[in-house]
């Protein structure tokens, strides 16, 4: 076997599978979003297009909500849609946390750390004011969960909208019960 590229995920290999699942299921999160701007715009062509043409979380979300958010309250379906908006970033920043940096294990604990919290200054590095940010197996696990929600209210709006609409008698999904938002890390 050859050296991981991330040693603390060989302490603690049951949170990276997680994080690995967050971090490679946030594009299957942006992929149903995007078939709700198809939805919403009666366009699938147009609607994926659309936002996987942009670069960047922040700027699809965004761009998203713009093109659709009308479409969903002319609908009656705001609150709703409106709560998924709103979790879409949450996962977001989530992903982003995992994906922009470095894995530590610290006094026997899974951390991570954000190097952008000491390079944007004009000063020499100092390491020691990294923030560790710790994680566990519950937290990671709550995370998954949450982002699972995520998605499921996503397939909700996509489809309920096209019930709505007239175009679609029925589907299969149904809202899921509301989730607590997990923290981004303990002690947060």
């Amino acid at each position: 076997m050859s050296d991981p590229v991330c040693v603390a995920f060989v302490k603690y290999p049951y949170e990276g599978n997680i994080i690995g699942r967050i971090l490679s299921g946030y594009g299957e999160l942006e992929f149903d979003m995007a078939r709700c701007v198809a939805g919403a715009l009666d366009d699938d062509d147009g609607g994926i297009k659309a936002l996987f043409r942009l670069r960047g979380e922040e700027a699809r979300i965004q761009v998203a909500d713009a093109l659709m958010r009308q479409r969903y309250l002319h609908y009656g379906i705001d609150a709703e849609y409106s709560e998924t908006i709103a979790n879409m970033q949450y996962c977001r920043r989530i992903r982003n946390n995992y994906a922009h940096c470095h894995w530590i294990d610290e006094n026997g604990a899974l951390c991570f750390v954000e190097l952008e919290d000491i390079v944007d200054r004009n000063t020499p590095l100092d390491f020691s004011r990294l923030k560790s940010r710790p994680v566990d197996r519950t937290l990671v696990e709550s995370q998954e969960a949450f982002c699972r929600f995520t998605q499921r209210s996503l397939w909700y709006l996509r489809y309920e909208l096209e019930v709505r609409a007239g175009r679609q008698a029925n589907h299969p999904f149904s809202m899921p019960p509301k989730l607590a938002r997990p923290l981004e890390y303990i002690g947060q």
